[in-house]
């Protein structure tokens, strides 16, 4: 490999840069990684073009949230070719995850984009066994990536064990500072979860006009109407009701580890961990009637409509309930099949497109009557 002289025609480069913690953003090692980076194209003979920087974003599996990095695949690939090379002032700013470097990398290679490293000569060489240093890079990165994940998490599981807070309490609830403790490089806040006094009436004003028959869109309604908001003061909805309602936080009980999106987890339960602000054996109470009120969800829908199979039949391919639906002018009903997204709701229509009552009549034949 020879990275030492450009072409005869100067060779165009972008940079890129990443931190990953707000610690790093706000100090200079983004700073020194473009002055190195700018350096080394200056002494080489590349023109740089433009510099893309992600900060605060790590570079394991966080693609999705790294803007400037896929802004910057999405310009080497497109017919512009705005730049013939990329430089990094070290390959695990580019990536610290193998697949997503290898298809990174495969996208660059297919539109003859190529990367350099500073501080590894090795990385863009055609040579076999540079190209093999380079790939044990990547696994070093990887390894030291997750690797500190895994003692990260062991660190927060033990001060979460100790009673102390290592993420935003849920509402009704406020962090209070315990200590401080001075480190080399930064200061560890060691706090714990006492009762808001604005939030707790809240909750408990929630658990009661559930317990007395009002629904969740019903309580939702109630606390908006009476001037109450959240916490970053927006309006109450259904899914802040529900999740009020659901979690043991407020008899005390910390869920940790329950989210499994993130990758496997070790579920634990820590009785004790907050304050209580509603009564254990009312709140046991409630979580019956939550049960009740899902398991009727269904047959709600055939309740409040014509439409006989309402939340009765599944559809084949996808497994979600098929409900009736109009359309706008309200003379043409159909059935769709519904699928609550993380979002919002989305209904699929079913295909061919059938309506009510052709649909009807069709399960009528199937089921022999």
């Amino acid at each position: 490999m020879n990275t030492n002289i450009a072409k005869q025609q100067q060779q165009t480069a972008v940079i890129y840069a990443r931190v990953s913690s707000e610690e790093q953003v706000q100090g200079y090692p983004i700073q020194a990684q473009l002055r190195a980076c700018r350096e080394w194209a200056e002494k080489h003979g590349y023109r740089v073009v433009k510099e893309y920087l992600d900060e605060g974003y790590s570079a394991s599996r966080n693609l999705d949230r790294r803007e400037s990095f896929r802004d910057m695949l999405a310009e080497a690939a497109s017919k512009a070719h705005p730049f013939d090379t990329i430089i990094v002032h070290k390959l695990d700013r580019f990536s610290r995850d193998s697949l997503e470097s290898f298809t990174s990398k495969a996208i660059l290679k297919r539109h003859k984009v190529r990367l350099i490293s500073v501080q590894e000569p090795v990385v863009g060489s055609d040579a076999p066994e540079d190209a093999f240093m380079e790939h044990i890079l990547v696994g070093m990165a990887e390894f030291y990536s997750r690797n500190l994940s895994r003692e990260i998490r062991k660190g927060l599981l033990e001060r979460v064990r100790q009673g102390h807070l290592v993420f935003h309490p849920p509402f009704g609830y406020q962090k209070e500072i315990v200590q401080r403790q001075e480190g080399y490089k930064r200061t560890r806040v060691i706090s714990r979860a006492i009762i808001d006094l604005k939030g707790a009436p809240v909750v408990q004003r929630i658990y009661d006009l559930f317990d007395h028959g009002s629904g969740f869109r019903g309580i939702a309604q109630i606390l908006n109407r009476e001037g109450y908001r959240t916490l970053k003061g927006h309006t109450f909805g259904i899914k802040f009701v529900r999740r009020v309602l659901s979690n043991p936080a407020y008899i005390g009980t910390l869920q940790y580890n329950f989210r499994q999106d993130r990758g496997n987890r070790d579920p634990l339960l820590i009785p004790g961990f907050y304050p209580p602000i509603i009564d254990e054996g009312f709140y046991y109470r409630i979580q019956e009637k939550v049960k009740s009120t899902a398991a009727n969800w269904q047959n709600s829908y055939a309740h409040r409509t014509r439409y006989l199979l309402s939340g009765l039949v599944v559809c084949g391919s996808c497994g979600h309930h098929c409900v009736g639906s109009a359309a706008t002018g309200g003379k043409f009903h159909y059935y769709s099949r519904l699928a609550l997204g993380a979002k919002k709701s989305m209904y699929h229509t079913l295909r061919p497109r059938r309506s009510r009552r052709a649909f009807e009549s069709l399960f009528v034949k199937v089921i022999g009557y």
